[in-house]
């Protein structure tokens, strides 16, 4: 599903999105998430949901339109685009993370073998202190 030079996509796009703080519905974690994957594999997860919300409050309210969290949101996208689970231990480079610290979050799983995910700042590497829930090979 990868392009053949998807580490050389992947980091275009992590450079490029490296200093763009954090904004609902235009660089959220889910809107980074699908940008590194699109990168990678020319496929928008994230389709449906773009341009569709701007504030936390009308995320919710579009994830609740089809699931109860995001978590149960990202388990039927990556189901209709063909990605599959995998355990935590066996992520890699470009998968999915599933986070959790107060709330779900996402990251991808950098060139270096960290999690990224958006903050206020531009990007940030993941610390021990979020739980990692889930993750999905790409």
């Amino acid at each position: 599903m990868r392009y053949h030079d998807w580490e050389t996509r992947l980091s275009r796009y992590l450079i490029a999105a490296r200093n763009r703080p954090f904004a609902y519905g235009k660089h959220d974690c889910c809107l980074f998430v699908a940008g590194a994957v699109f990168s990678m594999t020319g496929i928008d997860i994230a389709e449906k949901f773009r341009g569709k919300y701007s504030s936390k409050i009308e995320a919710v309210k579009l994830i609740k339109k089809d699931a109860r969290s995001l978590k149960d949101l990202l388990a039927i996208v990556t189901k209709e685009y063909g990605l599959v689970e995998i355990p935590i231990s066996q992520a890699q480079r470009g998968d999915i993370v599933l986070l959790q610290h107060n709330i779900y979050s996402l990251g991808i799983i950098g060139l270096d073998g960290r999690i990224i995910s958006p903050s206020d700042n531009g990007w940030i590497n993941i610390s021990d202190t979020y739980k990692r829930i889930k993750a999905y090979k790409v």
